[in-house]
């Protein structure tokens, strides 16, 4: 369960918003509740609570915006990644790269640091679905 702490500052957070007369934001508090409703403290980072807020409303205006029965995906960058260890290590692989192709003519770098973040990706992948398992197990 999210931090009661997040949450509260969440809901304050919706709640500030100007108010619109369509219906989809009337929506908006109850989907960001039901949003961060089962994540624990730890999975939210160091993600201060408008940057959780701005991740939901871009959820939801996704889904209001979607068309039925079709798909909607949008690829949008966070300002930071988990710690931006991912980023630092892309950064430092492109730059070793860089220096690599002029004395070496390879790239390893860049593919170990592919490889290494792919593995953090499927090691994350593993843990969230075993966390999510084992809470719907408890559920029964």
């Amino acid at each position: 369960m999210a931090s009661e702490n997040v949450l509260a500052q969440l809901e304050s957070l919706v709640r500030q918003r100007p108010r619109n007369t369509t219906d989809d934001n009337t929506l908006l508090p109850d989907f960001v509740c039901a949003y961060f409703e089962h994540i624990r403290e730890e999975q939210l980072g160091n993600r201060s609570a408008v940057e959780l807020l701005a991740a939901a409303q871009a959820h939801f205006e996704l889904a209001v915006q979607r068309t039925p029965q079709q798909p909607a995906v949008a690829v949008v960058p966070l300002a930071a990644s988990q710690n931006g260890c991912d980023m630092a290590v892309m950064t430092a692989a492109l730059l070793i790269t860089a220096a690599e192709l002029h004395w070496r003519g390879g790239v390893h770098a860049l593919l170990a640091a592919s490889v290494l973040i792919a593995a953090g990706s499927v090691l994350t992948c593993v843990l969230r679905s075993r966390a999510i398992a084992a809470q719907l197990r408890e559920r029964g």
